[in-house]
């Protein structure tokens, strides 16, 4: 399974990376935030984890995005400083 991780907080995006990985998940953080959409269309990931609040846009609009082009199940979830 290829899971795409949406996360703007660099360290918080790779320890989530190597977490799956641990459990032999296929990951990849995105570093470009204004193109969601077409680092989805990049990757096809089987699975979305994605952060709430992100630069340019927020989680909620990436969401809608990806829904015109796919049905794969995406996790929301807020960061919390």
């Amino acid at each position: 399974m290829k899971i795409m991780i949406v996360e703007d907080e660099l360290s918080l995006a790779r320890e989530i990376c190597l977490l799956c990985r641990k459990w032999e998940f296929d990951t990849e953080y995105i570093r470009t935030f204004d193109r969601v959409d077409e680092e989805f269309m990049r990757i096809k990931p089987d699975f979305v984890l994605l952060d709430i609040n992100l630069p340019y846009h927020d989680g909620f609009y990436w969401c809608e995005r990806i829904r015109t082009m796919s049905n794969v199940p995406i996790l929301f979830y807020p960061a919390v400083s």
